[in-house]
């Protein structure tokens, strides 16, 4: 998420304002009050005139950071949840919750034997170890977490609790006006980029002392390879 904001001083500190946590407050249609909180992952000076400042900062759930921790580890007939918890547990600092159905939807799998982390990032392993288990992840708002939000785990979205900006009969996509009474969505965006499209692997063959490569379309499964 990001956000700009407008300040009467223009030499604040940039690197003060990373890693701290922000909450972005706004007013729903009918006054109450509504908050999204995150980590600040970057922070920029846009410029100002007249004596204010503008500034852009980008919010993040804290579960970012695992992004930026990569490292190699291995499990041995561990439940996938004492797995999760431990990679967590290395957070310090930072507010994780597990769903109550968890328990219940994970009751039938069995340990598993054994579960390898090689030089991956601990955000891409726990998204590999939980989408393997039909588990998933989101963000809650939480006052009493040092972050102001808590990442939770879940087993079923159905049973997690409805934004009230959706409730009911949804959000509107409508104009942007002062007049207008309800919240709605004010623009879409369509975005594309261009992928990998294939895969090369050279090594060296030791005992045949020469150059080994393989390639692969990157793609569905069942794709051609070289």
């Amino acid at each position: 998420m990001r956000v700009v904001a407008l300040a009467d001083n223009a030499a604040l500190d940039l690197n003060d304002m990373v890693s701290r946590p922000a909450t972005l407050w706004t007013t729903r249609a009918d006054g109450s009050e509504t908050g999204r909180s995150g980590v600040v992952r970057a922070a920029e000076m846009l410029g100002g005139n007249a004596g204010m400042a503008r500034y852009r900062v980008t919010l993040v759930p804290w579960l970012w950071l695992a992004t930026q921790r990569r490292d190699s580890r291995i499990y041995e007939n561990q439940p996938v949840l004492e797995i999760v918890r431990h990679v967590l547990d290395g957070y310090e600092g930072y507010t994780y919750k597990v769903s109550a159905e968890v328990e219940h939807h994970l009751a039938d799998l069995p340990a598993r034997s054994y579960t390898t982390q090689y030089r991956e990032t601990d955000y891409a392993f726990l998204s590999r170890l939980l989408a393997e288990s039909g588990l998933g992840w989101t963000k809650v708002e939480d006052e009493a977490a040092p972050a102001r939000h808590a990442v939770l785990i879940f087993a079923d979205s159905r049973s997690l609790a409805e934004d009230a900006e959706s409730a009911g009969s949804g959000v509107r996509f409508q104009r942007a006006h002062a007049t207008e009474s309800r919240d709605g969505v004010q623009a879409l965006a369509r975005r594309r980029r261009r992928g990998v499209e294939c895969v090369t692997v050279l090594a060296w063959h030791e005992s045949g002392k020469h150059a080994v490569t393989g390639q692969a379309r990157a793609g569905p499964a069942n794709a051609s390879a070289s």
